[in-house]
């Protein structure tokens, strides 16, 4: 039964399953499930403001267990004329934020229909840890309306380390995104652009294969 296989494995790594929890406490890690779809935790909205304008890229963090997964995608609740690149970057420890490319996973058509907006791409994560899944925009004439993170007051993400960077605002809330304008409309940059940090970008989603 469950109770006697509580996942035990703290967020520093790992994925086994044990009879006991983990000493000393801490956040527990399940294995992650196969079909099941992945992202970064937190409070998330609806908007055309969420969507990157043309030549720019935005980018979340999101903790991902080493192995494969078969889709990246995004999820819209209405049509803009709009191309978007997904893709997945390493993670600069140091700076809290994206550096080489991992892999560009492909382009969606933001104009077609609306709702869940998948890829499918072979995605192997080498490690367990911090990741990075971004969106690039490389052309646009009206934006679509995705769902993301507002930066609203209280809407705040929930990074997945321990610090937490805020803004400067009484609210105080986390800001854990990062954009780059006039990157252009190729291939996705490789490494990130110096980036800004943000706190409004649409979220980005991988599945486990």
């Amino acid at each position: 039964d469950f109770a006697s296989r509580r996942p035990t494995t703290i967020i520093s790594g790992g994925t086994g399953w044990v009879s006991t929890p983990p000493s000393g406490g801490g956040v527990v890690e399940p294995a992650f499930i196969v079909g099941q779809r992945y992202t970064l935790n937190g409070v998330v909205g609806v908007g055309t403001f969420i969507a990157p304008g043309a030549g720019t890229i935005v980018a979340h963090p999101v903790w991902l267990e080493a192995g494969s997964y078969d889709q990246i995608g995004v999820y819209t609740a209405a049509t803009g004329v709009s191309t978007w690149q997904l893709g997945v970057y390493h993670h600069v420890s140091g700076v809290l934020s994206p550096g080489a490319l991992l892999i560009q996973c492909g382009a969606l058509d933001m104009s077609t229909v609306s709702g869940e907006r998948d890829i499918v791409s072979a995605i192997t994560v080498p490690s367990t840890g911090v990741w990075w899944l971004a969106v690039h925009c490389t052309a646009s004439t009206s934006s679509p309306n995705p769902y993301g993170f507002t930066g609203s007051s209280g809407a705040t993400s929930q990074p997945p380390w321990k610090q937490a960077l805020a803004t400067s605002g009484a609210d105080g809330r986390k800001v854990v995104g990062v954009r780059a304008a006039g990157v252009g409309s190729g291939a996705m940059p490789d490494p990130f652009p110096t980036p800004a940090l943000t706190d409004i970008m649409p979220i980005v989603n991988v599945r486990r294969a």
